[in-house]
């Protein structure tokens, strides 16, 4: 093996891996891996394997394993060439990282309130430097690393990918350099090693999934199609020449698209499709993806039979897919201004000596902090989109906190700011520019009508995590951790336990100890508030695991990142078919009923502690096999 990619954890193999046929055979030809990646339950869980009927798992693992990739040598061969000229594009960064250089440090008087405040913000700015450095040395290190495999990888006509397992069930890839799961340039490399013809169907599904490169994805899919068509001159200009030979560093129209990288993968196989002269004959290797929506959410609507719910997350069919972001913006929106028509000059000068408190670094009390929600709805009237709102929905089924979904939408509300000082660099018109000692109290603001918000709409969710939470807190409080059985029969066992860890101060300032005896009590707090997300990741592993099983058993090229399925293009129509099918297959079980009853089994001496299941509402499961945009 190369030097460059030798790692403790294999690359690719060469060779399609050794089926599992328990927990610890299968995988690597010569490494031993357990079925179920380490953790400080594992040995439990792994003597639960061993006991449990599990042939659906290994059945599932194995045809993921067995599928065949290759590397796209048209994507490479540009990633090369960017590499080569030093270019940054798509998120492939310059070999040669400078330093930006530092704003002039200002003088610093303690006793002075401007000297200060002035002192205060050439630290963010100097701190600003250092971090954007930092972060294109990794983005340049992780994409030598990525080339690397790459490189070793071209030398053989097919690669495979070994599976392994997390404790909830998910399946991951064992080398962890190169893979599907990884980010846009990694899936924008590879490729499937076993080629077919787009068949009558196939292009229409190539040009719709080039326009969910772009973003997209909210239109019906012959819109989509439609807007390919319009801008086919690109498409066809863009894949003769990828990087512009006159002016190498002006991006060209594929570098604009929100997955570059997949997006040149598409429009190449696009316009060779094209100029073929025979689609329908035309053999494509390329991955066509087909996303759920907000899959989470998805689950929790089917689990509650939530009819509102599963309307927003087109469980039921529509005419165009429903954007459960947008309908979450617009509530956020709602409240936004509803705040801000309280904003008038005279409110500004009373509550200006507390904003001029923020700007200098200082606490201000929560009655003031609530006063200030008119300013701050001014600041915002024009920044809530669907982008600020939706890493908060999407993870709120997974247990976002507060504090999570407050860092989540400051991040967004900064990424604004940057798109405002660009604007007003080049003289154009630019929206509101939040300073950053107020973008924590505008994140805070934002984020409880967030959560407000996904709640209001989502009301079936949200009772089904707190009965969640209380069958867990039940089980903690007997120093247990959760586990139970998914539908396939996976055992979950969650790991969580105490760290052990205690603070003392000595003559050389704070000590942190660790306990590092076995065994350590659980966490009953972990426990608690992860077990709704872990409980839907198993769900949806369960889902995908049955889906890969349906499709290998009827020769679809099948793969998957978690919640998006992955097929050749001429398979996108049967694989649609098939993952509703288990879909509905899935929920048409009592889920809840059937993990009520296995708590009471397992943990007799709190049997009546384990209430009943909220009540159900009347969305009709077998609506999904008629959505057609529930994965889309």
């Amino acid at each position: 093996l190369n030097p460059a990619v030798k790692n403790e954890t294999l690359p690719a193999m060469c060779c399609p891996p050794r089926p599992w046929t328990n927990g610890y055979d299968g995988g690597f030809l010569l490494e031993r891996h357990r079925i179920v990646r380490y953790h400080e339950e594992q040995l439990r869980q792994m003597h639960a394997i061993s006991r449990a009927n599990i042939d659906v798992v290994y059945e599932g693992l194995n045809s993921l394993g067995s599928l065949p990739w290759k590397i796209n040598r048209q994507v490479y061969d540009v990633v090369q060439e960017c590499r080569e000229k030093n270019l940054n594009i798509a998120g492939v960064v310059k070999q040669n990282i400078k330093y930006e250089p530092f704003p002039k440090r200002p003088k610093y008087d303690p006793n002075d309130e401007q000297s200060k405040n002035e002192y205060r913000q050439w630290l963010l700015q100097k701190t600003k430097i250092e971090r954007e450095y930092q972060t294109q040395r990794s983005k340049r290190d992780d994409t030598t690393l990525k080339m690397a495999c790459a490189t070793e990888a071209l030398e053989h006509d097919e690669i495979f990918f070994p599976y392994s397992l997390d404790f909830r069930g998910r399946t991951y890839p064992l080398p962890p350099h190169l893979n599907h799961l990884g980010n846009d340039l990694s899936r924008g490399l590879l490729c499937f090693g076993r080629g077919k013809p787009l068949g009558e169907r196939g292009l229409f599904w190539i040009k719709v999934h080039l326009a969910n490169q772009f973003g997209f994805d909210k239109a019906s899919f012959e819109d989509r199609v439609a807007w390919v068509e319009e801008r086919m001159d690109k498409v066809l200009d863009n894949a003769a020449e990828p990087i512009d030979q006159a002016n190498p560093t002006d991006p060209k129209w594929w570098a604009t698209a929100d997955c570059p990288w997949q997006a040149l993968a598409t429009i190449f196989d696009l316009a060779e499709a094209m100029k073929s002269g025979d689609p329908e004959s035309y053999v494509s290797f390329l991955t066509v993806h087909q996303d759920g929506s907000c899959n989470g959410l998805q689950h929790y609507a089917a689990l509650g039979r939530d009819k509102n719910g599963g309307e927003k997350v087109n469980l039921v069919d529509a005419d165009k897919p429903q954007d459960v972001y947008s309908s979450v913006a617009r509530l956020v929106q709602k409240a936004v201004d509803e705040d801000s028509e309280k904003y008038n000059e005279e409110y500004a000068e009373e509550i200006k000596p507390i904003v001029e408190q923020i700007l200098y670094g200082k606490k201000i009390s929560k009655t003031d902090t609530n006063k200030i929600h008119a300013y701050l709805a001014h600041l915002l009237k024009d920044k809530i989109t669907r982008k600020v709102v939706k890493q908060t929905t999407m993870t709120s089924v997974y247990g976002v906190t507060f504090i999570g979904a407050r860092d989540q939408i400051m991040n967004r509300l900064e990424e604004t700011n940057e798109k405002s000082f660009e604007l007003r660099d080049r003289g154009e018109d630019y929206p509101m520019i939040i300073d950053d000692q107020l973008l924590v109290y505008c994140s805070n603001y934002l984020a409880r009508l967030t959560l407000r918000a996904i709640g209001d709409t989502f009301k079936s969710a949200e009772e089904i995590m707190i009965w969640l939470k209380k069958c867990a807190a039940t089980i903690a409080s007997i120093e247990e951790p959760v586990s139970w059985l998914t539908p396939i029969g996976f055992p979950v066992i969650q790991p969580y336990k105490r760290t052990g860890k205690s603070a003392s101060r000595s003559m050389n300032g704070a000590v942190t100890t660790f306990d590092l005896r076995e065994p350590m009590p659980v966490s009953k707090q972990k426990q608690v508030t992860a077990f709704p997300p872990n409980f839907v990741h198993a769900l949806d592993s369960t889902h995908m695991l049955l889906t890969a099983i349906e499709c290998s058993q009827r020769e679809i090229d099948f793969t998957a990142v978690h919640d998006s399925y992955w097929t050749h293009a001429c398979d996108v129509d049967d694989m649609n078919f098939i993952l509703r099918e288990c879909f509905v297959q899935l929920h048409s079980q009592d889920v809840l009923f059937d993990l009520q009853r296995q708590f009471k089994n397992q943990y007799p001496i709190k049997a009546n502690e384990f209430e009943d299941p909220p009540i159900i509402g009347d969305l009709d499961i077998e609506l999904v096999r008629e959505s057609t945009y529930f994965f889309n």
